[in-house]
């Protein structure tokens, strides 16, 4: 296994291990990751807890640091507020099960439109639109 990460395409981690890693943020301050405003302070006191408490991989380790910032980045836009304030705790639940899934560039973040439509398609199936048939 390779010791560096491709930041063109972060490796997929847990849903637990990113949430972990939300749950550090959240007890160095980070609480308003929901509204985008994250000092970076308390984001540098999560990634030090982080790496200090799991004993994993430091490659693994890094790629959920590196999600994890992609995370709070994307719960700042409207549409992923949109979601949150529809769906509560259910939907913040898919938007971090998403976020540790998918396709991640470091340099261009998460997408908020494919986020949205996971958590859509978590909690209600029959809600979504196919935009292929729709063509």
């Amino acid at each position: 296994m390779s010791k560096t990460i491709d930041l063109t395409d972060v490796p997929v981690v847990s849903a637990r291990e990113l949430g972990v890693a939300i749950q550090l943020l959240r007890m160095s301050g980070g609480m308003n990751y929901l509204q985008g405003g994250v000092a970076e302070h308390a984001l540098r006191q999560a990634e030090l807890s982080f790496w200090q408490r799991v004993e994993r991989d430091p490659v693994r380790k890094s790629a959920v640091l590196v999600r994890m910032r992609a995370f709070v980045e994307v719960c700042g836009t409207r549409r992923i507020k949109a979601v949150v304030a529809e769906y509560g705790n259910a939907g913040l639940a898919l938007v971090l099960d998403a976020a540790a899934s998918q396709r991640l560039n470091a340099e261009r973040g998460l997408n908020p439109l494919r986020l949205s439509w996971a958590v859509t398609r978590g909690l209600d199936p029959s809600a979504v639109v196919s935009y292929r048939a729709a063509a």
